[in-house]
């Protein structure tokens, strides 16, 4: 009987401590604070399909100092300060090249291919800063995708002057003509 009675004993026990843990989990989990949990549906649909064949040859990273400031004639003039990190990439259009644009002779190949081109130019947001907003005080945001918007032009005319096109040609004579020369074996010629 003295058996029995601490075997029922230690069985009470047991019982005791499972119902004090269910009962702490469970208060635990209806008061702790916990994050809200994120449920995302996508429904992705592929609208088009498109052949690119540009082969980029040259890629600028450049930083810059925008301002910007727009002239109100009755209030005070909203003014921007970023500074932009962004790239511009320079490529040919290899679409362009018809059958008419290569010449193949007995000792060497003559292809014309077409002018460089800007394939894009790209604002690196994680890079870039708003570093200073002045009497803006309804529509900061259009202000700030204004100003991110003309520096986006500026990098693109900037890079025009530093004569990406250029580098863009002389890439394409650096990586193209030898690497055709191994392939067919002859001197090739690349014009524009």
């Amino acid at each position: 009987m003295n058996k029995f009675r601490t075997t029922l004993q230690v069985f009470s026990v047991f019982i005791v401590f499972t119902a004090a843990y269910l009962i702490y989990n469970q208060f635990t989990k209806l008061f702790s604070k916990n994050e809200a949990k994120t449920v995302v549906t996508n429904s992705m649909v592929v609208e088009k399909i498109e052949s690119i064949g540009k082969l980029e040859l040259c890629k600028y990273f450049i930083k810059d100092i925008i301002e910007h400031q727009e002239i109100k004639e009755w209030w005070p003039d909203p003014k921007i300060v970023l500074i932009v990190s962004g790239e511009v990439v320079g490529c040919l259009d290899l679409k362009k090249i018809d059958s008419n644009a290569i010449r193949i002779l007995t000792d060497k190949i003559t292809i014309k291919l077409p002018e460089p081109e800007i394939c894009y130019v790209k604002i690196n947001h994680q890079e870039s800063k708003v570093y200073n907003i002045e009497n803006e005080f309804f529509n900061k945001p259009k202000l700030i995708d204004k100003a991110y918007s003309l520096a986006e032009k500026s990098i693109r005319d900037s890079a025009l002057q530093m004569k990406i096109l250029d580098q863009t040609k002389s890439n394409a004579q650096i990586i193209l003509k030898p690497m055709l020369e191994n392939f067919t074996g002859k001197k090739v010629e690349l014009l524009f």
